[in-house]
């Protein structure tokens, strides 16, 4: 009874650390990798660098079948703490119909794979702009349009779709580990 007792309790903690060790992937990588890694796998996959900032780096190219979208890999105290891709936004500079489809688009086929999303999806009253394709995108240029859906992915990470006042599609990824080093980071130094 002793030893059944033991191989419960070894098959339980073998369980849990292969749970704890599940991590958020961006585009078939682990976001458990420094920056370098990042952007040499997404390179690997057909992006270009564009540029690099002081705690990140901005790559360009498809996703989902859209071209030319910004893929944003950022990092505090050299770990990533989020990974993003941002749809390209020529046509929504005069159709919110398109931008709305865009970003539905992208939301069904996340909810496809990790199923239904916490809903957010709104616009402040105002009644100078109406409810028009214009009136709609002149609520999203004023950040007044409130649009998102976020996945749980297990419990190790976290996508967020959504539109926001630089009139784009933006799509989140956060890996729960990461962002919890960097918090206690930032705790120690208070």
């Amino acid at each position: 009874m002793k030893k059944l007792s033991i191989i419960l309790f070894l098959i339980v903690v073998g369980i849990s650390s292969i749970s704890a060790q599940e991590r958020m992937k961006f585009m078939g990588k682990s976001m458990d990798c420094s920056l370098k890694e990042m952007q040499t796998h997404l390179q690997g996959r057909g992006l270009t660098y564009q540029t690099a900032f002081e705690n990140g780096v901005v790559l360009q190219g498809t996703f989902q079948g859209y071209l030319d979208c910004n893929f944003v890999i950022r990092q505090n105290y050299g770990i990533i703490s989020f990974c993003r891709v941002v749809l390209p936004q020529e046509s929504y500079s005069v159709s919110w119909s398109q931008l709305y489809a865009d970003y539905q688009n992208i939301v069904s086929k996340i909810a496809a794979k990790y199923g239904k999303p916490v809903v957010e999806e709104y616009f402040e009253d105002n009644p100078s702009y109406g409810l028009s394709d214009y009136g709609k995108m002149s609520q999203v240029r004023d950040g007044k349009c409130h649009y998102s859906s976020a996945f749980l992915v297990g419990d190790y990470g976290l996508i967020i779709v959504s539109i926001n006042d630089s009139e784009s599609v933006f799509i989140d990824y956060y890996d729960n580990a990461n962002n919890k080093k960097i918090e206690d980071l930032q705790n120690d130094e208070l």
